[in-house]
């Protein structure tokens, strides 16, 4: 009985690997690399929304998604936020504004900008499938 339910653990194991793989191999570089912005530097301020307030406890908040596509200078279109770029930027600036006021108080407040993907990037099957692959390659 013990052997039974070690082996039906590892079959379901192999299995999840075996979909973990075959999902990774689904995943390539269609999206050339020009389309995908710059990574946000974390180590630059510019990069975070915050507000010290000497706080006792701090607040990290990650915004929703709100950022659409949009069409680079090449004619590209894009499918992830470009935190550099302050049109951008100001929809991602006005939620963390908001949010501060409603939440911050006394308290510090912490808000990275992020390349999220775009809203349109789950549209499609295709197209979310090539998103989601260059988000995991990220994390890979």
């Amino acid at each position: 009985m013990i052997m039974n339910k070690m082996i039906i653990k590892k079959s379901i194991l192999w299995l999840l690997m075996t979909v973990w793989v075959l999902i990774l191999a689904g995943c390539n570089n269609e999206a050339s690399d020009k389309s995908i912005p710059k990574s946000p530097d974390y180590t630059d301020t510019l990069q975070w929304y915050h507000t010290d307030r000497g706080g006792v406890a701090d607040i990290f908040y990650i915004i929703s998604t709100e950022t659409g596509d949009y069409t680079l200078t090449d004619g590209t279109e894009c499918h992830y936020a470009n935190t550099y770029d302050d049109a951008i930027r100001r929809p991602m600036l006005g939620e963390m504004n908001g949010v501060d006021a409603l939440l911050g108080g006394n308290l510090n407040f912490y808000s990275p900008f992020y390349r999220q993907c775009t809203l349109q990037s789950f549209v499609s099957d295709s197209l979310a499938a090539t998103t989601m692959c260059a988000a995991l390659s990220i994390i890979i």
